[in-house]
């Protein structure tokens, strides 16, 4: 009854295929996130359909959606499970924005990893040890001591160029292409010893 009055609320016929996909489309059209993001929301999206097409499920719920997740997580892992979930839980906003369909995925939450071991940190010595014994030239010293002194990512790392590092204050500050950005927009502070390496 619930999805009955929520159908006649958005007046559409949501569930068929070629409208599931139209909207799919839409949603991708609309959302405003980088390349890899679209990419991620895309195929999670997708396999959602997928999913639903499987299982004979023309009204989508909150279950479905729960379902969906515990399924991925079997068949995948918890990071990918994790991940469509992102995906479909923007996809339902959209939907529910533009009075297409409820927003199904409200309240979902995220899976927790429990293989994920505890992080320890570096002592100072192995710092020294590692950076003594694995890098082997100046610009690999350059490379581990930025990262372990800032926490910067990899991908950060790989797109410095001289002409990121300002001075601010009296700090130096080293910007980088942060997680999903387009522009070098984010800073770091950086040490006076780092820098002068």
């Amino acid at each position: 009854k619930g999805d009955k009055i929520y159908m006649e609320r958005y007046n559409l016929d949501f569930y068929n295929r070629e409208n599931l996909q139209k909207c799919k489309e839409k949603f991708l059209e609309f959302i405003d996130v980088g390349e890899e993001t679209l990419k991620s929301y895309n195929s999670g999206v997708k396999q959602f359909i997928q999913y639903l097409d499987e299982n004979n499920i023309t009204m989508p719920t909150r279950e479905n959606v729960i379902e969906f997740r515990t399924y991925q997580k079997e068949k995948n892992s918890v990071a990918t499970a994790n991940a469509y979930l992102s995906a479909i839980k923007a996809f339902f906003e959209f939907l529910e924005y533009n009075n297409i369909y409820k927003n199904i995925t409200k309240n979902v939450k995220h899976l927790k990893d429990t293989t994920l071991h505890k992080k320890k940190f570096f002592t100072a010595d192995i710092c020294r040890e590692l950076q003594t014994k694995y890098c082997g030239n100046l610009r690999e010293e350059v490379m581990f001591v930025l990262t372990l002194t800032t926490g910067i990512r990899i991908n950060e790392l790989v797109n410095i160029r001289l002409e990121d590092f300002k001075v601010i204050n009296d700090k130096i500050c080293l910007y980088v292409l942060g997680k999903a950005r387009q522009y070098k927009q984010d800073y770091v502070i950086v040490d006076k010893y780092v820098y002068e390496l």
